[in-house]
């Protein structure tokens, strides 16, 4: 794996890994497979098909729906998304 397609991962892993802490129940309604949900997402960041992650946390951030720190972590994660996207 090139250092390109392991920042993809890592970034993949924390998409997945926020979505699954911030609303457990509704990860569980949608989500069959981590492992698969992880692929699907860095699938999606590689073809620039980010507006639906961007939108998830955005809202997130405009209803204050999550502790402080799972605020910052989803404007990190809204940055990173973004600077992948210039790449």
């Amino acid at each position: 794996m090139n250092e390109v397609e392991s920042t993809v991962k890592e970034l993949a892993v924390r998409i997945d890994k926020y979505s699954y802490e911030n609303d457990y129940y509704n990860y569980m309604d949608y989500v069959d497979s981590r492992d698969e949900n992880i692929e699907n997402i860095a699938f999606d960041l590689k073809s620039g098909n980010t507006g639906y992650m961007i939108s998830y946390l955005n809202e997130i951030i405009n209803e204050k729906s999550d502790t402080e720190d799972g605020l910052k972590e989803a404007n990190f994660l809204i940055n990173e998304i973004n600077n992948y996207r210039k790449e």
